[in-house]
């Protein structure tokens, strides 16, 4: 028998954890304007419903900027600095799935005077990057 579990991580996130086949579903209302993120480990998004904006940061700040649709589905690697900016619809509905074994706590980024900074998710100090 199949259970799930469902997690609140901000108030435009809602996780439902589907056990059994080790996929994720993501349900957002709200772009996540705070500071990008990376991820704890490699995984695997596919857009269900909706779409978005998301922006992709490198060492030096914001790289590009991508559109995700509904049926796109790509590895996001562990060390990807990303946030959702736009969601076209208002809202976005995934499924993502890791594909490793977790590498690292999960972290947030900023850039002071073009230097990068980083804030694991349990960690109240930044420190540069």
């Amino acid at each position: 028998m199949s259970h799930t579990h469902t997690e609140r991580m901000w108030d435009g996130m809602l996780k439902v954890h589907l056990h059994g086949g080790g996929w994720v579903v993501h349900e957002f209302t709200l772009p996540d304007l705070g500071d990008p993120h990376d991820h704890p480990f490699r995984c695997v998004s596919r857009i269900i419903r909706g779409g978005y904006t998301e922006e992709i940061y490198g060492p030096q700040g914001l790289v590009e900027t991508v559109e995700r649709r509904p049926g796109d589905e790509f590895e996001i690697p562990h060390d990807r600095i990303h946030r959702i900016v736009h969601m076209p619809e208002g809202f976005c509905i995934t499924a993502y799935k890791p594909l490793t074994e977790k590498v690292q706590e999960p972290g947030f980024f900023q850039w002071r005077d073009g230097v990068m900074w980083q804030r694991r998710w349990h960690e109240s100090e930044w420190s540069r990057a």
